[in-house]
């Protein structure tokens, strides 16, 4: 027991140099990682790491995908959803079945069956791979938005279409009705289960507002009670974890500045321990998988050459469904009246294409097939699964990984206009900030008089509501200036709402300002 602590805590040590040496050398942090865990993996007197399935997708899974759920934009979500619906269940769907072909026709022995259980487990992407990437290469926001969209939802759809293909496996037949159903109960069903588990933990911050430790411990709790739930009603445990998290996400609004402030700081500390070690045990996992080769008595060489076409046969099926969204989009928009800035073009489908990486759920779900059929005899192809499972992770994470900056700085985007400049947006906020003070004070004169503060205020506003001045204001007007502060906060919500060309990153910087001045405030 002393030694696995002791093995955590220098691995959480290896993490943290290797971030900090992948920022410098600017490339993403899940590469290097991966490349130090299979080079741990050969190091001589180390122990072996046995991944259980049942860690990543109870303990590693939940937390970050409510994570990535509760902070991304829904509006920008919702102007691209055909795109990001699109790729995260049609491509996946023609994803696996494309590998489950291939690998059919080129693996002496495997089933249609089997190969469609190795197309479910490598046909959902990584973001935080790409995100990783992006932040530190500036790109147009809608392909953040479809990648972070897509990535959210491709991990339920992929594990479906691995589910069933497996119970085919075991049970020797598969049934198209009964399929279509638990399909429609597993994500609707996973859908509405996460959204109520959602409803009542707002419910609880509303009606029993929490100590703010309390309040980010029931953020912690939410997202494995959902998975959980989801799990046992035999639905989707990832959707659970999603919609409950784009729900709660929704209603940040109903806690305190301080919960704000501290959660968003818990939770990006979080992920980013969780990211570290589900990569660095990708590649300490090598060992494992070379060894069960070594038991079945399948060539390296040969198994590589399958997985390296497989990951071929990956990524040009990702490419071409991208470019195919452009037709599309374009004969869409005429149909049904679709924005012409919301059209899909070449740059925007080839990065989109590029950025296929394999992160930790393949694996775990490789991982979780079992060693024997219900019968008692083994599970035939399972090492080879596994093996492709790990090439595939590595190659696209390395490939595209390492090379997605480069094209980035190449190729030149047009100006897409999806949302207002950041000047001019700021300029309204701020603008309208002022307006929204000096509303409240004229609708409130009794809480002015006799007050110079408050005058000041005024004053303060007045001239940035004329001029847009751009200096911040870290004054104390007791109780009403409080109330002013949640009459701005109250605006920038209603503007998030009600202007979708305004980047909702930039209204949540200015929401964050509010919350530190609130806080600021209240500790004078």
């Amino acid at each position: 027991m002393e030694n696995q602590v002791v093995f955590i805590v220098v691995m959480g040590f290896i993490i943290s140099l290797l971030t900090q040496l992948a920022n410098k050398l600017r490339i993403a942090y899940p590469v290097l990682l991966v490349l130090a865990g299979l080079f741990l993996s050969f190091i001589s007197g180390m122990p072996d790491i046995n991944m259980d399935p049942a860690l990543i997708f109870y303990i590693f899974l939940p937390p970050l995908l409510f994570q990535s759920s509760y902070a991304i934009s829904l509006k920008e979500m919702w102007q691209w959803k055909r795109v990001i619906l699109s790729f995260a269940f049609l491509v996946v769907l023609l994803t696996a079945v494309g590998v489950g072909l291939i690998a059919s026709w080129i693996i002496p022995g495997m089933t249609l069956a089997m190969g469609m259980v190795l197309g479910g487990i490598v046909s959902s992407t990584d973001a935080v791979s790409a995100t990783t990437i992006m932040q530190q290469v500036k790109v147009p926001s809608r392909i953040a938005t479809i990648l972070e969209g897509e990535s959210l939802l491709n991990d339920a759809s992929s594990l479906i279409v691995f589910s069933f293909a497996l119970l085919a496996v075991q049970t020797g037949h598969f049934e198209i009705q009964h399929a279509l159903l638990s399909f429609i109960w597993m994500v609707v069903g996973g859908a509405i289960i996460g959204i109520v588990i959602g409803i009542g933990f707002v419910y609880l911050h509303k009606v029993f507002p929490a100590e703010t430790n309390v309040t980010i411990v029931f953020t912690l709790i939410a997202p494995f009670l959902m998975y959980i739930a989801g799990e046992s009603a035999s639905a989707s445990g990832v959707l659970s974890v999603v919609f409950g998290g784009f729900y709660m996400g929704q209603h940040t609004k109903d806690l305190d500045s301080k919960a704000r402030l501290l959660g968003s700081s818990v939770w990006s500390n979080t992920a980013f321990v969780l990211n570290g070690y589900a990569f660095l045990l990708i590649g300490l996992n090598l060992r494992e998988i070379v060894n069960a080769f070594e038991s079945d008595g399948i060539g390296i060489m040969e198994a590589t050459l399958y997985a390296l076409f497989i990951t071929l046969i990956i990524m040009t099926l990702r490419i071409l469904n991208a470019y195919l969204a452009i037709p599309i989009s374009k004969w869409r928009r005429k149909e049904l009246g679709i924005n012409q800035k919301m059209i899909i073009d070449s740059p925007t489908s080839f990065i989109v294409g590029w950025c296929g990486m394999r992160g930790v759920v393949s694996l775990a779900a490789a991982l979780s097939i079992p060693f024997t059929l219900p019968g008692g005899e083994a599970l035939p192809h399972r090492s080879i699964i596994l093996y492709c499972t790990f090439i595939v992770i590595l190659t696209t994470l390395l490939l595209q990984g390492l090379t997605l900056p480069l094209l980035l700085k190449w190729i030149h985007f047009p100006k897409y206009h999806d949302n207002l400049d950041t000047n001019e947006a700021s300029i309204v906020i701020r603008k309208g900030l002022a307006e929204c003070g000096l509303r409240y004070l004229q609708d409130h004169p009794s809480d002015t008089e006799n007050d110079v503060v408050l005058h000041n205020i005024v004053e303060h506003w007045q001239a940035l509501a004329e001029e847009c001045a751009t200096e911040s204001l870290l004054n104390s007007a007791g109780q009403t200036y409080h109330k002013i502060l949640e009459a701005q906060r109250n605006y920038l919500y209603q503007l998030n709402r009600e202007r979708p060309d305004i980047d909702k990153e930039l209204i949540r910087h200015f929401i964050r300002r509010i919350d530190l001045e609130e806080e600021l405030i209240r500790n004078d």
